[in-house]
């Protein structure tokens, strides 16, 4: 099974097909009229701009045969008769893109063509209507029908068109049936909007019709900017939410991240339809480049210029913690249909801690007569919210001690009689993902909020803390002093080489360092004159280090990865 849900307006209809309704005549190869009562489908949020029309030669059964295809859905529209006939026609009028629909209410007859000639629709979805963008071409294909052995010239005109524009049919006259194409070209200087065009084929005395329908887009996208991070930012998340102006002629928008600036290796792209991207799972201490194109249903941009930031490595262990009580106030009703008072409790976490969230975890301990009457939840100092524990457990154990982390392997606390005792302390997911954080800075107020919601028993919140990993810049790297200094393969194993042409009659020195300012090598060496050393790091974890290499009064830094 599956489910849907239809919204249905109370303003809007009876939407309804006005004729063909009566049990009428039509004749093969003549052009006939459709009419229908909008009833207010174009507004009202059923917002039915378009509808389509089809026939039936069952008597509403089915309906194989489209006759006009993403038309205004304006309560008339004119429409070629086909050669199907019989008398058990019906037409079906449809909101493009919509559920809602009505069906003409009685049978009428399509009768056989004198000799005649026929301009017609395709028959073939969106192929009609279409959206281009300015300074494209348009190309409209549509059959052109002979009835009863009629083969005297034909040709083809169009009215509505954009101005400015050229308008060419191929063939543009003809003898036998066949397929014509019109091509509208040259709209680079016409007014972007929409247009119903009339096309008309014309023997002697005798004209048919079919409208066509083009929606001209603007391709003026102007110059693509980018907004945060900024550009050459350091310091960055993981976890990092790009964002950039909204673009007045855009739609949607193409965002490519990459680790070069040519964009040859692309870690994550997407098109989105509003002005931010989150992008996941980056690495720590790596340069990304990143920028956005935009784009609507019938034109595309070009790129903006590319934005380079480069992510931070985690400084973790930075514990907030607030232990004060606080008392949660019983609820309101013992129908537990109205929470008591909102409490709350704050964290300060310093301005000291510069950089933004790659992870965290929260401690938690209260205790109440009936845990499952609370809710408890924290912000973060821009509001957004993390539910911890939300009317988790309906057993009766009053102490609780949890720390919550995403990805714990004992899962969420459940809710409902399964929860047992054993949930009341370990290490669980919350409610709510703590991944949503991630990105946003570590300093500010946080707070933590708790209400109950049934009688008569309360509550008081004890410990909470926050354990934060934050993203900080890496160390910089001083400007070189060391001539062709080169270290590779870069990244490597913890064995690398060192290797440059020194100009002193000092000892060299080589030290290396973790990200957390941790020695890990240190070495001199007799200077003799072209250095060229192989060093390896022992037991070495896989991560990011610093090699500064010091000749005499020169010292360089530079930055390893090893994997």
């Amino acid at each position: 099974f599956d489910d849907a849900m239809m919204t249905v307006s109370s303003v809007a209809g009876p939407f309804a097909v006005t004729a063909p309704n009566t049990s009428v005549s039509w004749t093969v190869g003549t052009n006939q009229t459709v009419t229908w009562s909008v009833a207010g489908t174009t507004a009202n949020g059923v917002n039915a701009a378009y509808v389509d029309i089809y026939l039936s030669n069952d008597g509403g059964n089915t309906y194989p045969t489209l006759l006009a295809s993403k038309v205004p859905n304006d309560g008339s529209e004119t429409i070629l008769v086909p050669n199907n006939t019989g008398t058990t026609k019906r037409v079906m009028i449809k909101g493009n893109n919509h559920v809602f629909f009505d069906i003409s209410n009685a049978n009428f007859t399509i009768a056989a063509p004198s000799s005649t000639f026929g301009v017609a629709f395709n028959g073939v979805a969106g192929e009609q209507n279409k959206e281009v963008c300015q300074g494209s071409i348009a190309t409209f294909t549509f059959p052109y029908t002979t009835y009863g052995g009629f083969n005297a010239s034909t040709a083809f005109t169009v009215t509505g068109q954009p101005a400015g524009s050229t308008v060419t049919f191929t063939p543009a006259n003809t003898t036998t049936a066949g397929t014509i194409s019109m091509q509208v070209s040259n709209t680079a200087g016409s007014t972007t909007g929409f247009y119903s065009m009339i096309v008309t084929g014309t023997s002697g005395g005798t004209s048919k019709t079919v409208p066509f329908y083009l929606n001209l887009i603007s391709g003026n996208f102007g110059t693509q900017n980018l907004s945060s991070p900024a550009n050459l930012a350091v310091g960055q998340s993981t976890s990092v939410n790009l964002t950039w102006p909204s673009n007045a002629a855009a739609t949607s928008y193409d965002v490519q991240v990459a680790t070069d600036a040519g964009f040859s290796t692309i870690i994550s792209s997407a098109n989105v339809a509003t002005n931010s991207y989150a992008v996941t799972g980056l690495s720590e201490g790596v340069e990304y480049f990143w920028r956005v194109l935009p784009k609507n249903s019938g034109c595309t941009g070009t790129f903006s210029s590319a934005y380079k930031f480069t992510t931070g490595t985690s400084t973790c262990g930075n514990v907030y913690s607030n232990n004060s009580n606080l008392n949660v106030p019983d609820g309101l009703s013992s129908t537990g249909v109205s929470y008591g008072a909102e409490v709350t409790k704050s964290i300060v976490v310093p301005g000291s801690l510069t950089g933004n969230i790659n992870s965290l975890t929260v401690n938690l301990a209260f205790t109440h007569p009936y845990v499952d009457d609370l809710q408890i939840w924290i912000t973060h100092p821009d509001g957004t919210a993390v539910y911890l524990w939300n009317h988790n457990c309906e057993d009766e154990f009053s102490g609780v001690t949890l720390t919550y982390a995403d990805g714990a392997t004992n899962g969420t606390i459940p809710e409902g009689p399964s929860c047992t005792v054993a949930h009341s302390n370990g290490t669980y997911a919350p409610n709510t993902p703590l991944s949503v954080l991630s990105g946003k800075p570590a300093a500010g107020t946080w707070v933590l909020h708790a209400r109950d919601y049934w009688s008569p028993d309360v509550g008081i919140i004890g410990n909470w803390s926050l354990d934060l990993c934050a993203a900080t810049p890496l160390s910089a790297e001083s400007f070189s002093s060391i001539a062709d200094l080169a270290i590779y393969p870069n990244p490597n194993n913890g064995t690398f080489n060192v290797q440059f042409a020194s100009t002193s009659s000092s000892e060299i020195k080589v030290n290396v360092h973790d990200m957390r300012g941790r020695e890990i090598f240190n070495r001199a060496y007799q200077n003799n004159g072209l250095f060229n050393e192989s060093l390896q790091l022992n037991n070495v974890q896989s991560g990011i280090y610093l090699v500064t290499v010091q000749d005499g009064a020169r010292k360089e830094v530079k930055k390893i990865v090893v994997e």
